[in-house]
């Protein structure tokens, strides 16, 4: 197995960060309007790192931004990565072993070496003690079961076939429920992590 260091992604800089937000066994993603598109894309909680945040307070402070939420760290049962163009077909399971004093490994690192500075992007698993609450800058939040994520990445599903299915979702007015969900690239990652885990638990 790969280990971190010597992939250089203990000396890489972390470029954005976010979390695998799971409240009462679901998985919190964004869902917005794409600019110009016939979809709604479906986001993870995160965005770009500000000054000389850590990667867990840059997760921490967009998830508080968006969803409203303090959230804790939670230690997966491994680490992920993936290079180049993000593919996550490529996933591979790495050892973690950058100090984790300060908290929990990661579950996700993406990083891409053709970069002059060797950005990353790190996810990690997160929990919350109450709802999430869409901030002014988010429209809607899904809430996603485990299987739910591999039937949006796997299928063509529209939000109304997914909420008259049962899943949760929190909206503001105005979504177009015609329309399908398109999963980005941290949810097509969690789908394949969520295979290569045989159904187990991400959480130790």
């Amino acid at each position: 197995m790969l280990d971190a260091r010597s992939l250089g992604l203990d000396k890489a800089r972390v470029g954005t960060a976010g979390a695998y937000l799971i409240v009462e066994n679901c998985y919190v993603f964004v869902v917005a309007p794409k600019h110009g598109g016939d979809s709604l894309a479906v986001i993870r909680l995160g965005g770009h790192c500000e000054g000389n945040e850590t990667a867990w307070e840059c997760a921490a402070r967009e998830v508080n931004e968006e969803a409203d939420l303090n959230i804790h760290r939670s230690s997966p049962l491994g680490t992920y990565w993936v290079d180049r163009g993000w593919d996550d077909t490529d996933l591979q399971e790495i050892v973690w072993t950058q100090d984790t004093s300060e908290g929990a490994a990661p579950l996700l690192i993406g990083s891409d070496n053709r970069s002059h500075d060797h950005q990353i992007a790190v996810m990690y698993l997160a929990r919350a003690n109450e709802s999430p609450t869409p901030s002014s800058e988010v429209r809607g939040l899904l809430l996603l079961r485990p299987n739910e994520i591999g039937w949006i990445v796997e299928h063509t599903v529209t939000l109304g076939q997914f909420l008259s299915s049962g899943g949760k979702a929190i909206l503001e007015d105005g979504f177009d429920e015609r329309k399908v969900l398109e999963p980005f690239f941290q949810l097509r990652a969690l789908s394949a992590i969520l295979k290569l885990s045989n159904g187990r638990a991400l959480l130790r």
